[in-house]
This record gives structure tokens, C-alpha cells and sequence, in this order.
């Protein structure tokens, strides 16, 4: 079964790990160890300075364009203005972004039109991590987060957005609350840690809302693709959640 992974980066992770991926061949070496195909890819440089963090990331991924899709992170608290939205909606045409991602923060429509109407009209995904702070800790969700997320997905129907956090079960009902009311809204299911999530979530909200994600190298990708490949659902369900959805996300092929 091939794999997509909606959730990995390039760089030194904000808390130890075993190992990390200095470079694009770095992780092109463990993707095939454990048999991804092809990945959505941000750099942790872009944390902190974005800027220079996506310019590494483009320079990195150089000549890798068949297996390693980039993933720019954005600072939308950096664009107060509507001239500086349309230059970085122009960067991310000219880098063919097909996914950003923002910081914890609530996500208020209002606060960031332009950027949003541009992501909207391109159909760039939004990846949107709800994790506080950096590292493994498993903070709860700040509630604030969870009305505006539900405003953004109402208000931007076409904008496609994906949820993560660290460790989502104990928000449980706020997700899938979101799933059932938001069509536009997908998940990281490696933000679900707990005994028969994947099956839990397609009866739910089936299979169709659903990525895989493996947030290496703060966490090791095998851990979730078990999770999905041994999962009480149909094989043609494992197959979107493992590659299909996340292909028809960003308009990938093949």
C-alpha cells in the first residue's frame, strides 16, 4: 500500500529525537525504510523565521519534486496589511505551494481576509496544528481555537483545512463536531492516539476526512501506518486514508 505522509519536517526538531533529517536525502532515506511514497514537507527553521525557514525548504527539496511536496509555514500576525498577503500568495504561486501551515493560534477569519481569500481561490490547503508551544507536550487545546475554527471553515467553504495536534483525543467531541458540520474539514489522524481510532473515526465521519500523518522525527511514521494498516475497515478505506485523500487534497497524480 503506498503512503502520503500529510506531516513531516526537514531540520532540528524543537525537542530531542533519536534521529532528524538534516537534508531532503536524510528523509528520503527513512521513507523508504519504512515505505512512504511521498511526503507534504516543512522545515523547523520556518518556526521561528519563516522567511528564511521556506527559503531553505525550497532549496532543499530541490530535484526531489516527484516524492517531497512543500509545506511553507506562514506567520499571519506578520501580515498586517492587504499588499503583504498578495506578495505572499504571489511566492507561494511562484513555488507552486500546494499546502501552508500556521501556528497555534485562533484562526479568526476576519483577522487575515486577504490571505485566507487568496488560499481559498488557489485551493491551498491549510494545515493547522492546535498544539500550544513546541516539543511533545500535550497541552490541552486552548478553547478559544475551537469556535474560530468552526467561524473559518463556515466562513471560507471552499478553503480546505487540515487539524493536528500533538494529542487530540481528549477534544474528541470539538473534532468531530467539526468534521460533521464542516465538509472542508480533514484530519491528521496521528493527532488521534488511542485504541481503535481509525475505525472509531470512519464510522463516524468515514474514511474520505481522514490522513495520514507522521510528524517525523519528533514521532517514528511506522507507529501510524500500523495504526491505519491494521485497522478493522476496508481495504479501499485504508487506501484513501493512506494516499488517496491527501492526493486529491493538494492534486497530486499517480
Amino acid at each position: 500500500m503506498n503512503f502520503f505522509d500529510v506531516n513531516c519536517c526537514l531540520g532540528t526538531p524543537p525537542a530531542e529525537t533519536p534521529y532528524n533529517f538534516p537534508d531532503a536525502d536524510a528523509l528520503l532515506r527513512e521513507m523508504d525504510d519504512v515505505g512512504i511514497e511521498r511526503a507534504m514537507v516543512a522545515h523547523e527553521l520556518a518556526r521561528a523565521f519563516p522567511v528564511r525557514g521556506n527559503q531553505r525548504l525550497m532549496r532543499e527539496l530541490a530535484g526531489h519534486a516527484d516524492r517531497l511536496l512543500p509545506s511553507w509555514m506562514l506567520n499571519p500576525n506578520c501580515m498586517f496589511a492587504a499588499a503583504e498577503a498578495k506578495d505572499t500568495l504571489k511566492q507561494l504561486d511562484d513555488n507552486a505551494v500546494r499546502m501552508v501551515r500556521f501556528p497555534s493560534m485562533p484562526p479568526y477569519a476576519w483577522a487575515m481576509a486577504e490571505l485566507l481569500a487568496g488560499l481559498e481561490e488557489r485551493r491551498i490547503a491549510l494545515y493547522f496544528d492546535l498544539s500550544p508551544g513546541q516539543g511533545l507536550n500535550h497541552q490541552p487545546v486552548p478553547e478559544p481555537i475551537w469556535p474560530a475554527l468552526h467561524e473559518l471553515a463556515v466562513t471560507r467553504p471552499r478553503l480546505r483545512i487540515v487539524l493536528f495536534a500533538r494529542k487530540l483525543s481528549p477534544h474528541y467531541m470539538h473534532v468531530l463536531g467539526l468534521l460533521r458540520s464542516c465538509p472542508n474539514v480533514c484530519l491528521d489522524l496521528s493527532a488521534m492516539q488511542y485504541w481503535r481510532a481509525t475505525e472509531r473515526l470512519c464510522g463516524s465521519v468515514g474514511p474520505e476526512r481522514l490522513l495520514f500523518g507522521s510528524y517525523m522525527p519528533i514521532y517514528h511514521a511506522a507507529q501510524f501506518m500500523i495504526q491505519i494498516l491494521y485497522a478493522r475497515i476496508p481495504d479501499e478505506a485504508k487506501a484513501k486514508i493512506a494516499f488517496g485523500n491527501l492526493a486529491r487534497l493538494v492534486g497530486v497524480t499517480g
